[in-house]
């Protein structure tokens, strides 16, 4: 199983489209279904969080395993997306920046050996 995980940590309208933008190029750029995707909301907005939940809800594009009410770090943060990626028995996990855009080419098949 392959794992990316996408740390978040900001809550404006910036962020939302970086973040929207990625998730949108894993869509459509033939990532998924063969990526699981992890998202860790640390220290962001219930409303924030619920906007991806309900805008990528059905896609099974995303798992959300933190919504952290106090800012962890960025560590921390990275920590427990890659503790959720193990448990769910990943074998290559892939951090991205929210502000990432992926080619539409699957990139990382040809690195993994």
């Amino acid at each position: 199983m392959k794992v990316i995980v996408v740390p978040v940590c900001e809550t404006n309208d910036k962020c939302q489209g970086y973040l929207t933008r990625l998730l949108e190029s894993i869509r459509i750029g033939g990532y998924y279904p063969n990526y699981s995707v992890i998202l860790c909301f640390d220290n962001c907005s219930p409303e924030f969080v619920s906007h991806f939940q309900t805008k990528f809800e059905g896609d099974k594009i995303m798992g959300i395993v933190s919504t952290n009410p106090a800012n962890l770090n960025f560590c921390k943060n990275v920590n427990i997306g890659f503790r959720a990626a193990f448990n769910l028995g990943a074998k290559h996990i892939c951090l991205l920046n929210m502000d990432t855009v992926l080619p539409p080419v699957d990139v990382f098949d040809q690195h993994i050996s």
